[in-house]
């Protein structure tokens, strides 16, 4: 499928090995969460992923996904949420809810499961 060779160019080798303990939630330290909310309603048709390493390099902080790409968001549902104390400036809200491209519909581009979900007879 050519949605899944763009999006994942490279062969998967076998997931490295993880120690137990670096993955154990009482190392992470505690992080205070601030929410970007999605305006309108819509499926996310498309993510500029590069968008949101840039923000999270530039402003050192960390950028969670609330929502994945094929996921229908009603408006204000958390789109991303930054792990800062510091409210969010609304330069840097415009720039993350631009990453995202939501639409009336799914489509295949970076949504492969969308193309290979079985059909209802």
């Amino acid at each position: 499928m050519v949605a899944v060779d763009r999006l994942f160019p490279e062969k998967l080798g076998e997931e490295p090995a993880v120690d137990a303990e670096d993955q154990s939630p009482d190392t992470l330290p505690e992080r205070k969460w601030m929410a970007v909310p999605v305006k309108g309603n819509g499926y996310i048709q498309s993510l500029d992923d590069a968008t949101l390493l840039r923000v999270a390099r530039e402003h050192n902080t960390i950028v969670r996904m609330e929502c994945g790409i094929g996921e229908f968001v009603a408006e204000d549902t958390p789109l991303v949420s930054l792990a800062q104390d510091d409210p969010l400036d609304d330069d840097m809200i415009a720039e993350l809810r631009d990453a995202y491209g939501i639409g009336r519909h799914r489509t295949v581009v970076q949504d492969p499961g969308f193309g290979i979900r079985p059909s209802v007879a």
